[in-house]
């Protein structure tokens, strides 16, 4: 593949950088969202791991915080906060990799299409 020019790589690290910030914020704001929603009944609703219900949701926070499982022994505030230190910034990560590999994958699509028109 032909190297990108340079203000290709300015705005694929812009964008990288963006979802990285995003990715990093994205934890702490469900875990506000889900502290400010929660009952003591966390499953008033009936629905159960095993039910169908929760496979859509179960998908989903995979997909946009798969650093929650660093929270999984946190109960406490003493244990949530250094929890949320390291499972943050690794789920930055995980959004800046997702992006790299979406940019990536685009611009290998948009090679394949041209050669296919040659």
């Amino acid at each position: 593949m032909v190297p990108e020019p340079k203000h290709q790589n300015t705005a694929r690290n812009r964008v990288v950088l963006w979802f990285f910030c995003i990715g990093t914020l994205v934890p702490v704001i469900l875990l506000l969202v889900g502290l400010a929603l929660s009952t003591t009944d966390q499953l008033a609703s009936g629905a159960t791991p095993r039910d169908n219900s929760w496979t859509l949701p179960w998908w989903v926070i995979w997909l946009i915080w798969p650093t929650w499982i660093v929270l999984f022994d946190a109960e406490h505030w003493y244990q949530i906060i250094p929890a949320m230190l390291i499972a943050a910034p690794l789920n930055g990560v995980w959004y800046g990799i997702m992006v790299f590999a979406v940019w990536y994958l685009g611009r290998g699509l948009r090679w394949l299409v041209a050669a296919m028109g040659r």
